[in-house]
């Protein structure tokens, strides 16, 4: 018997590997985009440990990290916060980061307690800078200025509250341009929080849209080409890039941030949506977590008058 169990000890793995940890994240999140940042993070504890232990190798470190009884651990992670800090890191990634990097040395035996870090470790703070509305004129320039599609994407983007990538992912099916208002159905396995939700689009955006897939197949990407919903988000990240330099509409937050990007839409259409409707509807028309369960309470006829109601503004 004791013969087994020595054999299972020395079978079963105790830590991961680099890929094995990223795909556990993966299979966490449901989430490429997630996974990418896990990666980043991966890049960015390189370069800390190549710029402060050239000598070491991971493996040694790690290694030496497991036999801390004491705060030494916690003296390395500050350094490693000290160091993105250092390399202008902005405060929201360096603890995007730092979690990260925590979960994959947890994944590599070093074990660590939120206790101890809330006590022993200091990170920069996050500055909460005033976030700049969308005006009517700004809104009008960037559709005047753009190709048909990309009108119709913004106007999409605008009139729904929908996340880029969730409207990068849709196809013809997902639309009943038949409904009033017109009816989006959110496919779970699409939306940032995995489940599945209503949305609608304004005439206006259907107008500007229709014409331009009336033709087109219906289980054909309507705004992608690529068929990676995460590439096709930055290929239209890029474009937007583009639009916003044409438009010299550059200005920045202190963290270096645009102060105009493609979440702005969902922004705007979500501060319509509170000042008509109050917060909890407003959250549950652009899919926040925490508010589906009463928004999915109202009949749909509810959801849609509420809708035109808001369509009217």
């Amino acid at each position: 018997m004791n013969s087994v169990v020595n054999n299972m000890s020395q079978s079963l793995k105790t830590t991961l590997t680099r890929d094995e940890w990223l795909n556990r994240v993966f299979l966490k999140s449901k989430s490429l985009n997630t996974k990418d940042v896990a990666r980043s993070s991966l890049v960015v504890f390189d370069k800390f440990l190549a710029a402060r232990y050239p000598n070491s190798t991971e493996q040694s470190i790690i290694e030496e990290l497991t036999t801390y009884q004491d705060d030494r651990k916690y003296i390395f992670l500050q350094e490693y916060i000290n160091f993105m800090d250092e390399t202008d890191k902005s405060p929201q990634s360096i603890k995007n980061y730092f979690s990260f990097t925590k979960s994959y040395l947890r994944a590599k035996g070093v074990k660590t307690t939120q206790d101890d870090i809330n006590q022993l470790l200091q990170f920069p703070k996050i500055r909460k800078e005033p976030k700049k509305a969308l005006t009517i004129d700004e809104i009008k320039r960037m559709i005047d200025d753009s190709r048909p599609i990309r009108k119709a994407l913004y106007m999409v983007l605008l009139s729904s509250g929908m996340r880029i990538g969730e409207v990068m992912a849709l196809t013809k099916n997902d639309f009943k341009f038949d409904k009033n208002p017109v009816t989006v159905s959110l496919r779970a396995e699409i939306t940032k929080t995995k489940e599945a939700r209503t949305t609608y689009i304004s005439e206006e955006a259907k107008n500007a849209l229709w014409p331009l897939i009336e033709k087109m197949d219906n289980d054909k990407l309507i705004f992608a080409k690529n068929q990676s919903p995460r590439y096709a988000v930055r290929n239209e990240a890029q474009v937007f890039d583009r639009l916003r330099n044409r438009l010299k509409f550059n200005e920045l937050y202190e963290s270096k941030r645009h102060t105009i990007t493609l979440h702005s839409f969902r922004s705007y259409f979500f501060t319509k949506a509170n000042k008509k409707h109050g917060t909890d509807d407003a959250n549950a028309l652009v899919g926040h977590t925490g508010y589906l369960a009463q928004y999915y309470r109202l009949t749909d006829r509810e959801k849609a008058i509420m809708y035109l109601a808001l369509e009217e503004e």
